[in-house]
Parts: C-alpha cells; sequence; structure tokens
C-alpha cells in the first residue's frame, strides 16, 4: 500500500514579457516538517518537444534527489505520472509562444 508524499505540479509564469523562459515547480510537501520543491526550466524562442523536454526535466530532478539522499521521493514518486503532467506543463508554455 502506498503511504509516501505525493508531489504536486505548478506552472512557473514569467514575471516578465519574455516569453521565452518555461518552468514547473514539483512539491512534495505532504509533511510540513520535511517539505521538498524543485524548479525545472527551459528556455526557447520556439515551441519545444514536449516529450524529451519532459523527460529532460524529469531526469533532472531525480538526479537532484538522488544527490539529496531523497530515495525514499524517487521510489514513491510516480514518475510516469508526473512525467505526463509536466508534458501537460509544457504543451500550454508551446501554446503560449507569440505565434502559437
Amino acid at each position: 500500500m502506498y503511504n509516501g508524499p505525493m508531489a504536486s505540479l505548478h506552472r512557473l509564469e514569467s514575471v516578465t514579457p519574455d516569453r521565452t523562459v518555461g518552468g514547473v515547480l514539483i512539491t512534495w510537501d505532504d509533511d510540513p516538517n520535511d517539505v521538498v520543491r524543485k524548479v525545472c526550466s527551459w528556455r526557447s524562442g520556439e515551441p519545444v518537444d514536449v516529450p524529451q523536454t519532459a523527460r529532460k526535466l524529469v531526469e533532472g530532478v531525480i538526479e537532484e534527489l538522488r544527490a539529496m539522499g531523497r530515495m525514499d521521493l524517487i521510489e514513491w514518486t510516480n514518475w510516469v505520472s508526473l512525467t505526463a503532467g509536466i508534458c501537460t506543463l509544457v504543451a500550454g508554455w508551446n501554446d503560449g509562444l507569440p505565434g502559437a
């Protein structure tokens, strides 16, 4: 039975008119005494390849969690679901580019 923290995704928006920067905030915050946040970002003036971008972002997060010794989060996270969620956010970013 699953009893680990669940990851939440949030699309990050630039505070400037620069629409070439995209980002995602991933949080594991089920326990207020043990909150983990990871920011993933990319820059492009053109639409990006959605699955490839999401995969690269997820790979980076896994490496950061491994470096932090957070094997618990690596094991408990549903990476297929998380990657699909990031794909949705990246696709929305693509749609918001000028001329999209």
